[in-house]
């Protein structure tokens, strides 16, 4: 199996993994066996991104192209679900850490999609949907993070609240509310070059952290214009 993608579940010792063609089980206590291996029903593409829902032990999503598949590891990776909504590669999932059901993807389409999985089969849609317009490098919601780096986005759901998201454009930071997605809430000048990754602190929902080409890493307090920390570092990370 070439590997493009791998996930682990945080309170046991499983591992998931992805390739191009097929998706495997390790238990971590034996790492060189394979527990199963099921053939992937899009195997045309590399997975970009595989994400095991925190809350929810039978569910795991891996992006491949510009659709997600969802996968049911309890009963040998059988296949529960193809979302397909956007247009161009997905770059990156997450699962939401408090909301078991939700999972966010972001593409190169320039939109953010936030998943309900109990509806997906039902509306063939997403439940939510944000136009970043320009191409994200990253975004976090405070319950959502979306990143594009060199092109690729990356993402993951803040720990605190589950309405506000940050995504990272160039050097700049766009701050949304997915109770008023229409455009962003805040902007923050973050660096003077390209974001490299983006994430809100665990235990403050005003806190977000960025790294970027600069070797700068800066730490933003929401409603302050001046980040609050700033760490250099020796290359960019």
């Amino acid at each position: 199996m070439v590997l493009g993608g791998h996930s682990h579940y945080h309170s046991t010792t499983k591992l998931i993994l992805g390739g191009k063609r097929t998706i495997g089980l390790v238990n971590l206590n034996e790492p060189k066996v394979l527990q199963c291996k099921a053939s992937r029903q899009t195997s045309k593409w590399d997975v970009t991104s595989l994400n095991w829902a925190p809350l929810l032990e039978d569910r795991v999503a891996l992006a491949a192209n510009d659709r997600i598949e969802i996968v049911n590891p309890a009963k040998n990776l059988t296949y529960e679900e193809i979302l397909h909504s956007h247009t161009r590669h997905i770059s990156d999932i997450d699962w939401n850490p408090s909301e078991a059901n939700l999972l966010a993807s972001t593409s190169h389409d320039g939109h953010l999609h936030v998943w309900d999985i109990k509806e997906a089969a039902r509306r063939q849609r997403p439940a939510l949907t944000f136009n970043t317009m320009a191409s994200a490098s990253q975004v976090r919601l405070v319950d959502i993070v979306m990143l594009f780096q060199f092109h690729k986005f990356f993402q993951r759901w803040n720990k605190q609240s589950g309405n506000i998201i940050a995504t990272a454009h160039d050097g700049d930071v766009k701050i949304w509310d997915t109770r008023k997605a229409s455009m962003p809430i805040l902007y923050i000048t973050a660096h003077i070059s390209r974001i490299y990754s983006l994430d809100w602190s665990p235990l403050n929902k005003d806190l977000v952290v960025t790294s970027a080409q600069d070797c700068f890493v800066r730490f933003h307090t929401i409603g302050q214009s001046q980040a609050k920390v700033i760490i250099i570092v020796i290359d960019p990370i």
